[in-house]
């Protein structure tokens, strides 16, 4: 089985000098990986300390034997035909770029392929999902269409309602929610409404989905419930863009039965009980390679 999964925040874990749930070693036992992996920026954050995050990002994927970065949809292919887990870099809240688009190039040149306009709060881009009011900004729209010219894939995870349905209007390029649920079940303002998702996914985009607990369930919850969230998208789009999200390394508590990396395989033969071998691989990579334009 192949995965491909949206996001994790293990290399910033690494970088704090912490243990990590996800394994490089386990990735490279599936028989292909690509994981894109987030440097999450503080809103207080200078440009130059996440340059430095990201230089040290590229120093632990150089010092892996069996992982490498990857720049293009045809660069994680022919990494992954090499057996070697291919990864990418995210930019995980833009407000270090001090309300200055132009400033993503220089991000652009150290692999960032991805951005999250903001966290959850707002800057000179956007309005995060704890913003009950407001937009894509002037600065934002600067921003997308320099991302579009570069090809830098856009996450919309934390954004609010108001700047998901600008991104959509404006953005040119690819578009995608790395680690969302399913507000519908679970009405957290980090998840999608159907509305939304169906928007995303008609446009061409994907929803990775996300087994945070507070994500899945407002009590306890377990590999059940969060196969409900995707069982319910799988429902509303004839299983079109789903794709995973895991957040490795980057929540607080873990849903049961999901919290390393071979806890993959545990996911896929779980809902294999519900969905066929067909539906469940496109759900764990198929969905993200046609997203990206990698043929299978």
């Amino acid at each position: 089985m192949e995965v491909y999964d949206g996001h994790c925040d293990t290399l910033l874990k690494l970088y704090s000098g912490e243990k990590t749930d996800f394994s490089f070693t386990q990735a490279g036992k599936y028989s292909g990986f690509f994981q894109i992996f987030a440097c999450y920026s503080e809103d207080t954050d200078s440009l130059s300390v996440i340059t430095d995050k990201l230089y040290y990002f590229k120093k632990i994927i150089s010092h892996i034997n069996n992982a490498s970065l990857a720049y293009t949809p045809c660069h994680i292919s022919s990494i992954i035909k090499s057996g070697a887990v291919a990864g990418m870099l995210s930019l995980e809240n833009c407000s270090c770029l001090n309300s200055d688009p132009s400033q993503l190039v220089s991000l652009y040149n150290l692999g960032v392929r991805v951005i999250t306009l903001t966290w959850n709060g707002d800057n000179a881009f956007a309005h995060g999902c704890d913003c009950p009011t407001g937009g894509l900004t002037k600065k934002g729209r600067e921003l997308i269409s320099l991302a579009d010219t570069l090809g830098i894939m856009i996450d919309v995870s934390h954004l609010n309602r108001q700047s998901f349905y600008d991104v959509l209007s404006f953005c040119k390029g690819k578009i995608f929610a790395s680690h969302s649920s399913c507000y519908s079940i679970n009405p957290h303002n980090r998840n999608l409404t159907d509305k939304q998702i169906k928007c995303l996914i008609e446009r061409g985009g994907l929803i990775c989905l996300c087994p945070n607990p507070p994500f899945i369930s407002k009590s306890n919850c377990d590999i059940t419930d969060f196969i409900q969230h995707i069982l319910h998208i799988y429902k509303l789009t004839d299983g079109k863009g789903i794709g995973l999200g895991f957040d490795t390394d980057g929540t607080e508590k873990n849903c049961k039965g999901l919290k390393n990396t071979c806890d993959y395989a545990f996911l896929y033969k779980k809902l294999s009980e519900y969905l066929n071998d067909y539906d469940v691989s496109n759900i764990f990579s198929y969905n993200f390679k046609e997203f990206l334009g990698i043929s299978s």
